[in-house]
């Protein structure tokens, strides 16, 4: 989010500062499913064709809900239905992984001379004024200085650190679960055959997962 605001703000000439606690960019593949907002955005901003180009070639038929991979399949939900006409140019859904994505936008967002990403930094207290917005930033070095903004977004996520800087509460139930990601590589389609598509959702007590 906040390399794509970058991008925008960059296409109307203004000066924006993104900065990220990583060093590098995501490693794992993270989200991936893009609707057709986002691809309309990115249009916008000139990276939806290196998107097509890079997503991997997998099918995007349905989502799956199964005892287990090769188990008992309990619903499913067709992406195909509604698809526009061949040659539209509208992307309904597109698969492209976080780790794909993000050096794509980073690459955008790093051209434009109005624009500069700094990378291994955290914003570690907001001083809002009438005048502007002071943010304190800390670098992986331990060394800090100030950036002074006539905005500042917080596109840190759920856990979103500037937000409890802030003192804006999150409003809602707090986490409902807690997970952990294995990424490996193999062939599934004997387990997968008739039933290709991005997600499988596990729905069973003993291994649930997707």
């Amino acid at each position: 989010m906040g390399l794509t605001a970058s991008a925008l703000l960059s296409q109307r000439g203004i000066q924006n500062v993104v900065v990220e606690r990583r060093a590098e960019t995501q490693r794992a593949p993270a989200a991936h499913v893009l609707r057709c907002r986002p691809m309309e955005v990115f249009e916008r901003i000139g990276v939806a064709d290196a998107i097509r180009r890079s997503r991997p070639a997998l099918a995007f038929d349905s989502i799956t809900w199964c005892t287990s991979l090769g188990g008992t399949e309990i619903g499913r939900l067709d992406l195909r239905a509604g698809l526009p006409r061949e040659g539209t140019g509208t992307d309904v859904w597109t698969n492209c992984p976080q780790n794909v994505l993000e050096p794509i936008l980073l690459e955008r967002a790093s051209r434009e001379p109005v624009a500069r990403v700094v990378r291994g930094a955290e914003c570690i207290a907001v001083e809002p004024d009438p005048e502007l917005v002071r943010a304190r930033i800390r670098t992986s070095t331990g060394r800090e200085h100030t950036i002074d903004a006539a905005w500042l977004i917080a596109a840190d996520g759920a856990g979103s650190p500037v937000r409890r800087v802030l003192g804006i509460p999150m409003r809602g139930p707090g986490p409902q679960g807690r997970f952990f990601m294995i990424q490996f590589e193999a062939d599934l389609r004997p387990w997968t055959a008739g039933r290709s598509g991005p997600i499988s959702w596990i729905l069973n007590p003993e291994a649930p997962g997707r």
